[in-house]
């Protein structure tokens, strides 16, 4: 995961459309890749962060969405357009799936947004953050810094688009990697998971 000075203890995420996905409907793609923004701060020596961890997470997806977030095991609905603010205390690791709204309860093979804000490897707390479509991918995610628009993490690409079938589409808007449980470090991508190699866990 990358770290992300505790001086910014706000993420902006943004939910492009997966367009050909069984569920999507509309193109209001975000423009933005990763070329376009630039990296983000490194960690550095700083006062210790605010007491929580905010992540906004902005749809664009053109259709409502479902999240799921582990590990409170709580789901929710995010209208298209609309942005949901998600508040984390100090010490907190966990994830959010992202899927259609027609599907409520978690599938295991979502698009995530990871995070954590602890302090295990630091004398105070430290944001980590990362995309990832390891088990598998519904929407593409895009992570940035809210201070500053610094590209943190994720893939806008939209991998049911690009002419790549996917290898397992399980029906239910989900994209299965075939490769989850394969040595993350030894893995080669299935194709149809390969445009987004180094900019999402795939």
């Amino acid at each position: 995961m990358k770290p992300l000075s505790t001086a910014v203890a706000t993420l902006a995420v943004l939910i492009a459309p997966a367009l050909a996905s069984p569920m999507a409907t509309t193109t209001n793609a975000a423009t933005a890749t990763a070329a376009d923004i630039p990296d983000g701060p490194a960690a550095t020596a700083l006062d210790p962060g605010p007491a929580s961890l905010t992540i906004r997470v902005t749809n664009k997806a053109g259709v409502d969405l479902t999240t799921y977030q582990s590990p409170l095991q709580q789901t929710g609905i995010i209208r298209n357009g609309a942005v949901a603010v998600n508040y984390y205390p100090q010490k907190w690791n966990g994830s959010i799936a992202i899927n259609s709204h027609k599907y409520f309860a978690p599938i295991g093979d979502e698009s995530l947004i990871e995070a954590s804000y602890d302090d295990k490897d630091a004398a105070f707390a430290v944001v980590d953050v990362d995309i990832s479509y390891v088990d598998g991918f519904s929407y593409p995610i895009m992570c940035y810094c809210a201070a500053n628009g610094a590209y943190l993490s994720g893939c806008d690409k939209k991998l049911w688009t690009l002419g790549n079938k996917c290898p397992s589409n399980n029906g239910k808007a989900t994209c299965v990697n075939p490769k989850r449980k394969v040595d993350l470090d030894n893995v080669t991508p299935d194709p149809f998971f390969a445009p987004c190699k180094g900019l999402a866990y795939t």
